[in-house]
């Protein structure tokens, strides 16, 4: 006889696996997972940030734009969400966008050095080297 899971138990064990898929470098199996699961539980954040991630490592920028796009909808008081679509806008070369969504990720997490260096660098990719040692100088207080 064999006892049937809650969703949630399943979410769960699903998550498991995307992350040590997505650990191990295997990037379209954990989208694969992932989109499996966002299917059964549209309300996972973590689903939704590690198929982003996935995307993202596959240079598939624009589709993972659009998941860090629905992840601060449904999630916008997490920093990294912003962090992450700022890393798409930015490898589609609008480092505007990029900077806004760093600054918004700094403002909810000023604690985190990372947001700070990353708007370094999206000053250097623009060539504004004086605005990007700022910015590296300020992630190192």
């Amino acid at each position: 006889m064999f006892k049937v899971r809650e969703p949630k138990e399943v979410v769960k064990d699903a998550l498991e696996v995307a992350r040590n898929l997505f650990n191990k470098e295997k990037y379209k199996e954990t989208e694969i997972v992932c989109q499996q699961i966002v299917k059964v539980d549209p309300d996972s954040s973590e689903a939704f940030q590690v198929l982003g991630l996935a995307q993202y490592q596959q240079q598939k920028y624009p589709e993972a734009l659009t998941i860090f796009q629905e992840c601060i909808e449904k999630y916008p008081d997490i920093a990294e969400n912003y962090n992450n679509l700022a890393l798409c806008h930015s490898c589609l070369g609008d480092y505007d966008a990029a900077i806004a969504n760093l600054t918004t990720a700094e403002a909810l997490d000023p604690d985190s050095p990372i947001y700070r260096n990353n708007i370094g660098f999206q000053y250097r990719r623009m060539q504004k080297p004086l605005e990007a040692i700022t910015w590296f100088e300020n992630s190192l207080n």
